[in-house]
């Protein structure tokens, strides 16, 4: 920082990092804008115990420094708002994530079968295992639809990996670059989150642009998914097999509903737009 003498900082991760940033704009009087990442970000939610718990409490000193101490917040979600409101007293500025607009061209989709994917690395918080059992439970589907699984693995998930190779209609594509992802979406009908929580995922908003369905268990940012009609919340395995069940066998509904969530994606999350929120807060 010393050697870039910055005018503005702005920072986008979770780490004591946001209390360093805080700190020096602080002592050289520029300014610090801070980007949420994640819910846990408000929640401090953590998995586990801490493997070594006096450097958890540091990092966390420095967080709560940096979100009491940064000029300007930037929140995901209505949630994030509420949780810094309530927990810092901080007031912040909803900018909605953003992705490039896609083409409505582009977007030819085909129903001969429905493909669903679940998209993100394989971690505990991620619980790739529910969509392996989603599978498995829409067996008497399987003539009917291709699945797939992307995102970076590790040996933990060895078993996981192996039972996935046992159901012919379900794919593990690996870790994908983005535009691997795009072309994978631009394909799909349906994205299937099961995440514990999410801040406002990426995914959520890339698959809109791309007339995807999202159907969710927990994440739903600022209700979003209910409240505009564009998407499910279902938040136990008998939900979500009933509605991919249902989804199935009404692919107007899945039509209806992708057609609905790129026409919000275009209006709310269109980057051009979203990114001029952020210059003007800068």
């Amino acid at each position: 920082l010393n050697a870039i003498k910055p005018d503005t900082i702005y920072t986008r991760i979770g780490s004591s990092w946001i209390g360093i940033a805080t700190s020096y704009a602080k002592t050289h009087k520029v300014k610090h804008a801070h980007a949420l990442a994640s819910d846990s970000s408000v929640t401090r939610k953590l998995l586990g115990k801490p493997l070594y718990p006096l450097f958890s409490q540091i990092e966390t000193y420095y967080i709560n420094k940096g979100l009491v101490g940064a000029d300007v917040i930037i929140a995901q979600n209505v949630f994030q708002q509420q949780m810094l409101s309530k927990r810092y007293g901080k007031e912040s500025i909803l900018v909605n994530q953003m992705t490039p607009s896609v083409d409505e061209s582009c977007l030819q989709k085909k129903y001969n079968k429905i493909k669903i994917i679940w998209v993100a690395n394989f971690k505990e918080l991620k619980h790739p295992e529910l969509f392996v059992q989603l599978a498995k439970d829409l067996k008497a589907h399987s003539d009917r639809i291709e699945m797939y699984m992307c995102g970076r693995s590790t040996s933990k998930y060895n078993n996981l990996l192996q039972d996935i190779n046992y159901i012919d209609y379900l794919n593990y594509l690996g870790s994908l670059d983005q535009e691997q992802v795009f072309d994978l979406m631009n394909e799909a009908h349906i994205l299937v989150n099961t995440s514990e929580y999410e801040g406002f995922s990426n995914t959520f908003v890339q698959a809109w642009m791309r007339k995807v369905v999202v159907v969710s268990m927990n994440s739903n940012p600022s209700d979003i998914l209910t409240s505009q009609g564009i998407g499910f919340l279902t938040p136990n395995m008998t939900d979500l097999v009933a509605t991919i069940h249902k989804l199935i066998e009404h692919p107007e509904i899945i039509s209806e509903l992708g057609k609905k969530s790129y026409q919000y994606a275009l209006e709310n999350h269109d980057l051009n737009k979203n990114m001029k929120k952020i210059i003007e807060v800068l």
